[in-house]
């Protein structure tokens, strides 16, 4: 099994984790996500990019854009270290596995965000984060279904 249970240890502690994606994450990367996103696209190749064209240094957002699709998909993800402090998933030791993932500051974990205008918030998904192998640019969304993280987190935009 090698080092991927204690990476899996490591990525759970919440000082050991790779909080801060905004250094990484300036310049757009390819990204393979082998078996697509559940719902959404089979499509394996995709972009991650700073979101919008003239994105802010130290945002939290990135967008994440299928490039094989005819018409393609587009999500947001964003770092949820910066709205939930006390985040700390348990990510299972075979998907770390299945990215090539054998060391800590390999991983980064992004979560989708949902957009409500109507009530002047968005949401992330805590419960079904994207994990990027930061040096192959491999990813899987994961599902934590045996853990007790809201899909929809709500954080609130100021007035």
């Amino acid at each position: 099994m090698g080092t991927a249970p204690a990476v899996a240890a490591a990525i759970s502690s919440e000082d050991t984790v790779t909080t801060d994606t905004s250094s990484l994450l300036d310049e757009p990367m390819s990204v393979l996500i082998a078996n697509g996103l559940p719902g959404l696209s089979s499509s394996s190749q995709w972009v991650l990019r700073p979101m919008g064209s003239d994105a802010v240094e130290g945002s939290p957002f990135r967008t994440l854009t299928s490039v094989e699709d005819t018409d393609p998909v587009t999500l947001i993800l964003a770092d949820p270290w910066a709205f939930f402090s006390d985040y700390a998933p348990d990510l299972p030791d075979n998907e770390l596995e299945a990215l090539g993932i054998t060391d800590p500051g390999d991983v980064t974990v992004l979560c989708p965000v949902t957009l409500d205008a109507e009530q002047g918030c968005f949401y992330l998904n805590l419960l079904g984060p994207v994990v990027f192998h930061s040096g192959t640019g491999q990813a899987a969304q994961l599902v934590l279904g045996d853990q007790e993280w809201p899909i929809r987190a709500q954080v609130d935009v100021g007035p």
